[in-house]
């Protein structure tokens, strides 16, 4: 007897499909920063944070750590890796160095966004964007596909983990609890 066909994973739309840079800037520009530290200071575009992102030679499908403090420079830097055809996952700002270099090392991040001026990776080369610094990191890159998301789990178990999840699900369930 032929065994049924296993179900597959429906295709993911098109990650360009799913983004686009005007409408993620027209709800920025509206935000107000609850963030002192940014309050009024305008960020970079998403558009600039992508072109620097791929200029330092990030691919498609590569994990970027993001660990901006809550405001809209983090919402800049999120959209912005997504443009790139990256894969964000986001981080506390105050997370240890030793944590960060294990979830680089777990998720197989290649690169990592923090504060301009941040301890983390201190001797690591930087590219400045706006408020933040980008570091390449040097260990395996990890591939998935664009448009998909890592939400990092608690960590409470002593595992450095996350959930691979796809924007367009994420956008959907936010649209339905709207």
């Amino acid at each position: 007897m032929a065994q049924p066909a296993r179900p597959t994973r429906p295709a993911a739309p098109t990650w360009t499909g799913l983004l686009d840079a005007d409408q993620v800037e027209a709800h920025l520009a509206g935000a107000v920063d609850l963030e002192p530290a940014y309050r009024g200071v305008p960020g970079p575009s998403v558009r600039r944070i992508a072109a620097e992102l791929t200029d330092l030679g990030l691919l498609p499908g590569e994990v970027v750590l993001v660990g901006m403090p809550n405001g809209t420079p983090l919402l800049r830097f999120f959209f912005g890796v997504l443009l790139a055809g990256g894969v964000p996952a986001l981080l506390g700002p105050g997370m240890p160095t030793v944590r960060i270099r294990q979830l680089a090392e777990t998720l197989g991040a290649r690169a990592l966004v923090v504060p301009a001026g941040a301890a983390a990776y201190r001797d690591a080369p930087r590219r400045s964007i706006g408020p933040g610094d980008a570091i390449l990191l040097t260990g395996e890159a990890s591939r998935h596909a664009p448009g998909e998301v890592i939400i990092l789990t608690s960590g409470t178990s002593g595992v450095s983990s996350g959930c691979l999840h796809r924007l367009s699900s994420l956008l959907r369930n936010a649209g339905r609890h709207a």
